[in-house]
């Protein structure tokens, strides 16, 4: 097996400590660290630490999933359901009192680093975009009879997992999921 590239083990090896640390906590000595490469590695493939948090955070949402909310083939209302307990999952594997990166670093970095900024908003627009598509199918299909435009139902969804997650790293406890989860599919999405 072919050993990753020195930026890929950067990108892949950062991303834990900017979950744990956030962005202004994490150094690049840190990063470094954790990938295993001199420093001097760092600056040979991003020029600041701001630019790879921006790589990390696009490949942090290019996997969430978003993709299986588009496909048109079985139950949209079912899908949803999938991708977000799929993302619980995969945030309470990451530790849940960590969060998540889009969480974390909205607020975290949005007061001084506007590239992140931008970067975080571009993935809340596209996961509220495919949240929308899939209840937009939902609609169409008569699985939910809230005839709440989707694009506000899923601003809504996603601030609101958001906030679960946040409340459930504070807390440490999984009482705002389960209550985020029911009622979102006992109530809002019916």
């Amino acid at each position: 097996m072919a050993r990753a590239s020195l930026k890929e083990q950067l990108v892949t090896r950062s991303a834990p400590v900017f979950l744990e640390r956030g962005f202004n906590a994490a150094s690049v000595n840190d990063i470094v660290q954790a990938a295993g490469v001199p420093k001097g590695s760092f600056y040979n493939h991003f020029v600041s630490k701001e630019e790879l948090a921006i790589e990390v955070l696009r490949r942090y949402v290019d996997d969430l999933g978003l993709d299986e909310l588009a496909d048109p083939a079985g139950s949209a209302i079912q899908q949803l359901r999938e991708h977000l307990m799929a993302n619980i999952t995969a945030r309470e594997a990451a530790g849940i009192e960590f969060g998540c990166l889009l969480g974390n670093f909205s607020t975290d970095t949005v007061a001084l680093n506007e590239g992140l900024r931008e970067a975080v908003a571009l993935g809340f627009a596209r996961w509220t975009e495919a949240v929308a598509s899939a209840i937009g199918r939902a609609q169409a299909a008569g699985e939910i009879r809230n005839a709440t435009d989707a694009d506000t139902l899923a601003r809504y969804i996603v601030a609101s997992f958001e906030g679960a997650i946040a409340q459930a790293k504070t807390l440490r406890a999984d009482g705002p999921i389960a209550d985020f989860l029911s009622v979102t599919f006992n109530r809002v999405l019916t």
